[in-house]
């Protein structure tokens, strides 16, 4: 019910601000990587990481409190081609990601960087954004690389699941950040909207 670190180059950076962020699960709603992945991937996976949130008491979820807002969040992510983390959550840095998508439309994983927020101005964070979409398309191209060289054999599981999933150590090695969702009770009572608003056509 979140997203999860497979792999973080904090441990090799003299200027990080945290030890590590590796295996640390992080919220659906919230964050950067959260949400690049719940704004891309396909509709029937978005109704179902939405039931999840909706059970979920995590309190960073409460950054987002209704319907309108989850829209909002969703095209305008889209529109930008990457996602940033929400504001609250650290007054000193912030985290933009972008999805790692196939061909195919799923999203494998998500792909980020944490930045000092009186760093880097909003020139910089665009640059910054398109480098990272090069890099997960290029992940996405190793990844479907690996999905042809290792066809399942008759009664072998599949790469996917039935919401496009892939498990992590399908993309171990690759700089990503890989997993799946949550968000808080409060939603609950708007759940027919929210799920209106989170289920949209996938993006071209």
């Amino acid at each position: 019910d979140a997203m999860v670190v497979q792999y973080s180059s904090i441990p090799l950076s003299p200027l990080a601000h945290v030890r590590t962020t590796l295996h640390k699960r992080l919220s659906l709603v919230s964050r950067a990587h959260g949400r690049a992945y719940i704004a891309f991937c396909s509709s029937q996976e978005r109704r179902h990481l939405l039931r999840l949130i909706i059970g979920s008491n995590d309190p960073e979820n409460d950054v987002v409190a209704s319907a309108e807002e989850w829209r909002r969040l969703i095209v305008q992510t889209r529109k930008r081609g990457y996602a940033i983390r929400a504001a609250g959550i650290d007054p000193q840095t912030s985290t933009i990601a972008v999805p790692v998508r196939l061909e195919s439309g799923h999203v494998v994983a998500t792909l980020g960087m944490t930045f000092f927020r009186r760093a880097v101005n909003n020139g910089k964070i665009a640059a910054y954004a398109a480098a990272l979409k090069a890099a997960a398309a290029e992940a996405a191209r190793h990844v479907e690389e690996k999905i042809a060289a290792q066809a399942p054999a008759p009664g072998r599981q599949k790469i996917y699941d039935g919401f496009g999933l892939v498990p992590s150590r399908a993309v171990i090695g690759l700089p990503l950040a890989v997993g799946a969702p949550l968000t808080g009770d409060d939603l609950s009572a708007d759940r027919v909207s929210l799920e209106r608003s989170l289920v949209e056509p996938q993006p071209k």
